[in-house]
């Protein structure tokens, strides 16, 4: 305590060589508390008089606005060299669609005039600013057009998760300030491209259509599909082509047929571009035993089937001895339809093997039909 010498008690002197408050000191209206507090607690106010011991909720700094304008309370703003001096940092309104504007790197906790200094939370408690459009809760990002916003930034603007909001009000809302200082490290990324990563391990955008080719076009159906290759001249899809290191075969059967399909018919084919109503006219393809596990079929037609006009695909192993079903719904209501079946677990004995197709009776016979049926073999 300080020597004190005297204290002016109900008008008149005293001396007083110490001061020991054993009881709340009031100070100019704020109220102290009695107790030491705890380590590395600090005294807070609540604004209202009440001081306490409490622990650090938010870390600020001083900033100089140097955007050319006025800066109001919650802007998320980006720290800049040009303009300050000393230890104080410049800084400028941030936006997501201004990578040079980006990150935010501070919120600004008061209203700042241009060229003046003020206060910013780079972590913290933020209110008194608008946070009528939120909900409590909501994550708040940096706007396109600069401020705040409730709705991740899309296309080729960058995200930066600024908080959440506590409180919904339009004078006094509130939230927590938690991701200032960073843009997200993979931003959005435009269509057609998917990340990659480089030599440094680092995500980069790669075109699709630079990948789409990793296996022989020749008789690929399209080129988002490619799971079940012969090899690598006679793809179906590319999406799932396996190798000679897999434990599984990765087999595919195709037409090219202009003609119409007849009806209540058998079809069979196996390594031809025609199809066929008898297994001994066509090139059967060997295969070991195994057992199907996934099935794709394509079907691509110049017209279209009516509805209910169903084809039924089937696969033949052992010269046709044995069938098994792969699908009965398949269908071609549109020009160009694709399925993909799973779970199958049909076993195969090894020996010639064959893709039956069985169609309905159709109320017009669809014409130029092309099917396209692969087969993943667990071997």
């Amino acid at each position: 305590m300080p020597n004190w010498k005297k204290i002016i008690v109900s008008g008149s002197d005293a001396a007083l060589n110490s001061l020991n408050i054993t009881t709340s000191l009031t100070a100019s209206g704020n109220i102290y508390p009695t107790g030491s507090g705890v380590d590395r607690q600090i005294l807070k106010t609540d604004g209202a008089g009440n001081i306490t011991f409490g622990y650090p909720e938010d870390i600020v700094a001083i900033v100089k606005n140097v955007s050319g304008g006025t800066l109001l309370k919650g802007t998320p703003v980006h720290a800049t060299e040009s303009g300050a001096f000393g230890n104080v940092v410049g800084i400028i309104a941030a936006s997501a669609s201004d990578a040079s504007t980006m990150p935010a790197t501070f919120v600004l906790n008061e209203t700042i005039i241009d060229e003046a200094e003020g206060e910013a939370l780079a972590v913290g408690f933020i209110q008194g600013v608008d946070t009528s459009a939120f909900e409590v809760g909501q994550i708040v990002y940096v706007g396109p057009n600069g401020g705040y916003v409730g709705v991740k930034p899309t296309g080729s603007n960058l995200i930066q998760n600024l908080g959440i909001v506590s409180k919904v009000s339009a004078m006094n809302g509130a939230g927590y300030i938690l991701g200032a200082g960073r843009s997200n490290d993979v931003p959005n990324i435009q269509p057609g491209y998917t990340w990659v990563g480089n030599s440094n391990s680092v995500a980069t955008p790669l075109a699709t259509s630079s990948i789409q080719n990793v296996v022989s076009s020749s008789f690929a159906t399209t080129a988002s599909y490619a799971s079940f290759a012969l090899s690598s001249s006679y793809a179906v899809t590319a999406s799932h082509a396996l190798n000679v290191e897999h434990t599984a075969l990765a087999i595919s059967y195709f037409n090219v047929s202009n003609g119409a399909l007849a009806d209540g018919t058998t079809y069979v084919i196996g390594q031809q571009t025609t199809l066929q109503t008898s297994a001994n006219a066509i090139a059967h393809i060997p295969l070991p035993a195994g057992t199907i596990t996934e099935a794709y079929i394509g079907v691509f037609n110049a017209s279209t089937f009516a509805s209910g006009e169903n084809i039924t695909i089937k696969f033949a192993s052992d010269g046709g001895a044995t069938t098994n079903t792969l699908s009965s719904t398949v269908t071609a209501t549109s020009r160009h339809q694709e399925f993909l079946i799973t779970g199958l677990s049909i076993s195969i004995v090894a020996g010639r093997t064959f893709i039956m197709i069985d169609t309905p009776n159709f109320a017009t016979n669809p014409t130029a039909v092309q099917f396209r049926v692969g087969i993943k073999l667990e071997v």
